[in-house]
């Protein structure tokens, strides 16, 4: 058996933590995003949809129950 740390070389090991980081901006651009379209739906009085609200943390179906005004 190899160690296993012995399969990195020091590029991997450089551009480990910038992948880390490149995911942890797509998420911060997703929600974003998500943002946007449920503020955007709900300014026209629409429900917006559950995938915009999952991303956000907000439960579809709680939201629902949410009367828009």
């Amino acid at each position: 058996m190899t160690d296993s740390a012995a399969q990195f070389t020091p590029a991997t090991r450089f551009l480990a933590p910038l992948n880390h980081f490149g995911h942890a901006v797509l998420d911060f651009l997703r929600s974003l995003e998500a943002a946007r379209a449920c503020a955007a739906a709900v300014e026209h009085q629409a429900q917006p949809e559950a995938d915009d609200l999952r991303v956000l943390g907000i439960d579809p179906k709680a939201f629902g129950k949410i009367r828009l005004m």
